[in-house]
C-alpha cells in the first residue's frame, strides 16, 4: 500500500512539473498553431506545414502584435521538397499591417537556394534591401531570427545564432499587427515561430 502511495505521490509530483512547465511555455511568445490561417494552398495548420510545392506565393497568417520599440521573431523552417527554380524557398513577413501579403506593408525575410533575401513590402510590390550569402537545400532545417528596432529601422538578421546580414530603413515601419508564413514553390515546415515585443 505505502509503494502505491509513494507511486501515486511521484506520478502527481511529475505531473504537477510538466504541467507548471506547459503554462512556463505558454507565456514564451511562441504563436501556438491554432493561432493561424491558410491565405491559400495546402497548409497543415497543424505542424504549421505547407504541403503545396507547386503555387508561388503560398501563405498562412497568424494575428500578433509586434509593437517594439525592440522587435523580435523567431522561427524555425525545414525545407522538404521544392519545384521552384531558386527552391527551397520560404520566409516570413514580419510587421505586416494586413493578413494578406499583397496588401501589407511589411519586411519579408525569405530564404532561397543561395541567399537570405530582405523584402521591404508596400501593397502588392516587394522591394528588395539585401542578399545575405547563405545557401539551403532540402532538407535542411535553420532557426532565423530578426531583432527590428521600431524608431531608428535598424534590423539584424540571424540564421542559427550568426548574424548574415543588417540593414537600416529611413522610414521604419512602427507597429504590425500580423506574422505571414510564406513558401514559393515549396513544401516546408515551420515551428517555434516567436515574437517578443520589449
Amino acid at each position: 500500500m505505502r509503494k502505491k502511495l509513494s507511486l501515486y505521490l511521484i506520478v502527481l509530483a511529475l505531473l504537477s512539473l510538466l504541467v507548471s512547465q506547459a503554462a512556463l511555455a505558454e507565456g514564451d511568445g511562441t504563436v501556438t498553431w491554432d493561432k493561424w490561417t491558410a491565405n491559400n494552398g495546402g497548409w497543415k495548420i497543424e505542424g504549421y506545414v505547407n504541403a503545396d510545392g507547386k503555387s508561388n506565393p503560398i501563405t498562412a497568417y497568424a494575428a500578433v502584435d509586434q509593437n517594439g520599440p525592440l522587435v523580435t521573431v523567431e522561427w524555425t523552417v525545414q525545407f522538404i521538397e521544392h519545384t521552384f527554380s531558386l527552391g527551397p524557398a520560404a520566409g516570413v513577413h514580419i510587421m505586416a499591417d494586413a493578413s494578406d501579403p499583397t496588401k501589407a506593408n511589411s519586411y519579408l525575410i525569405f530564404q532561397d537556394n543561395g541567399f537570405i533575401r530582405l523584402y521591404r513590402g508596400t501593397g502588392s510590390q516587394l522591394a528588395k534591401n539585401g542578399d545575405f550569402p547563405a545557401t539551403a537545400a532540402d532538407g535542411d532545417q535553420f532557426t532565423y531570427k530578426v531583432e527590428f528596432n521600431t524608431k531608428t529601422g535598424a534590423m539584424k538578421i540571424y540564421r542559427d545564432n550568426q548574424l548574415f546580414g543588417e540593414w537600416t530603413d529611413p522610414n521604419p515601419l512602427t507597429s504590425g499587427k500580423y506574422l505571414i508564413l510564406r513558401t514559393n514553390g515549396t513544401i516546408a515546415s515551420f515551428k517555434e515561430v516567436k515574437v517578443s515585443n520589449q
